[in-house]
């Protein structure tokens, strides 16, 4: 009889917590799109997002502004599902340095933040554009 049981491989694994202090941005070309993203969407008028969450309840892991700078960037570098913004979110430093080295959003997260702001596309896309023109 052959019985499989579930190895916790992490379990075995010495923990150890390494912190490093230095710029993110040290690793990036100057001309990358993530500046170009970041620099556009801090130029934005974005109060009215601030109407897609409800004044009641917990405050949001991420703030909005944040969230469509990741979601520009990954549309950008042609990343379209949630669980593949995910994914970057948590490995690509690029996508660390939009978020401020915080917590990346899960894809329950990300779709929720992409129904929110649906209704507010227009504005933003007509913003996009006259700053890009």
């Amino acid at each position: 009889m052959n019985i499989h049981t579930k190895v916790n491989h992490k379990a075995k694994i010495k923990k150890i917590q390494l912190t490093f202090s230095f710029d993110l941005t040290n690793n990036f070309d100057m001309d990358d799109e993530v500046f170009l993203v970041h620099n556009i969407i801090e130029e934005m008028n974005l109060k009215f997002l601030d109407s897609a969450y409800s004044n009641k309840g917990r405050k949001p892991v991420i703030e909005s502004k944040a969230m469509l700078k990741i979601l520009v960037f990954a549309y950008i570098n042609r990343k379209y599902s949630a669980r593949d913004v995910e994914d970057a979110c948590k490995y690509d430093l690029r996508f660390r340095w939009l978020l401020d080295n915080g917590n990346p959003p899960d894809h329950v997260t990300i779709n929720r933040f992409r129904n929110k702001i649906y209704s507010f596309m227009d504005e933003i896309l007509h913003q996009l554009v006259n700053l890009l023109v």
